[in-house]
């Protein structure tokens, strides 16, 4: 039983510091977002970085994954993000960025998001 309580202590402080990294009203959007009904070309993805960082697609990728209860249906998608070629970026974003620090807005290619169109019908149905 400590053992237990120990593994779960050390569970939620990792939890709890992951979070204190992303804004509160970030999570609370994100909280509030449906993957079935998200338009996949309008998912923006925000990466603060050093300078001298340079981001390429491939570097940062999105995980869509489904598993119905009785596993008749599992998907594990992953999305490699590209780096968005016309960044509108939101004031919101700038908060707290340092001067040697850069923010780059990421998108899933029109490939991709068609593929994750296909998957949110998918599931749609499945769970109809």
């Amino acid at each position: 039983m400590p053992l237990v309580k120990l593994l779960v202590f050390t569970l939620m402080s990792v939890l709890i510091s992951a979070c204190t990294s992303v804004p509160i009203y970030s999570m609370y959007k994100l909280a509030k977002l449906d993957p079935l009904t998200a338009n996949p070309e309008h998912i923006r993805i925000a990466i603060r970085t050093h300078e001298g960082v340079v981001i390429n697609k491939g570097d940062v990728k999105m995980e869509l994954g489904y598993q119905a209860d009785d596993d008749s249906l599992i998907i594990a998608d992953i999305y490699l993000v590209e780096v968005s070629q016309n960044p509108v970026l939101s004031k919101a974003l700038f908060a707290g960025l340092q001067q040697n620090e850069k923010i780059t807005l990421l998108n899933l290619s029109s490939d991709d998001a068609q593929q994750m169109r296909n998957v949110q019908k998918l599931v749609s149905q499945h769970q109809a």
